[in-house]
């Protein structure tokens, strides 16, 4: 399969390896390679993970065309001088949250599995507590950063439990 096809997610809950969701990814997942961002991770009283990004760190906002949110995570991949830089601090409380950085081949299939169970639609309002969203961020992956798409929330304080040391350790 040419890694024109391939996905990159960040993963920081529920999918990454030996957690109950990752079973969705089944035989799509190619690599996984541990990876962190700069956000605010939280363990909801649902008793699942959500991640708060800070402002500015969204690239660009999942569509129902998956084939052009493809071209755009190539496209930001392909530039050198981003993967060299050491991902910048954002100003505020904001913390690494550790994840793993998941290419999978198969996009349209994995897309569709990670939408209904996210519940997210790029066709429906996604204000505050409805829902998660689905965005290009950059993150670093060893010594390089990399365009990885990622579900997170927005407007998460007071709804549960901030994990400060940015870790999600079982479910």
């Amino acid at each position: 399969m040419s890694p024109n096809h391939h996905l990159a997610l960040f993963v920081y809950g529920t999918l990454k390896r030996g957690e109950g969701n990752h079973r969705l990814l089944g035989d799509a997942v190619l690599e996984v390679k541990p990876a962190w961002l700069w956000g605010r991770l939280y363990r909801l009283a649902e008793g699942y993970p959500a991640l708060e990004l800070p402002p500015g760190a969204v690239l660009a906002e999942g569509s129902a065309d998956f084939r052009r949110d493809l071209a755009l995570q190539r496209e930001l991949a392909a530039d050198p001088a981003r993967a060299r830089k050491p991902l910048p601090r954002p100003a505020g409380d904001w913390s690494r949250v550790r994840g793993e950085c998941v290419r999978v081949g198969h996009p349209a299939r994995v897309l569709r599995l990670l939408d209904e169970l996210e519940e997210f639609s790029p066709d429906r309002f996604q204000g505050a507590g409805l829902g998660y969203r689905c965005s290009l961020v950059m993150a670093q992956c060893g010594r390089h950063q990399r365009p990885l798409w990622v579900y997170h929330r927005i407007g998460l304080q007071g709804r549960g439990m901030r994990l400060r040391r940015g870790s999600w350790r079982g479910s």
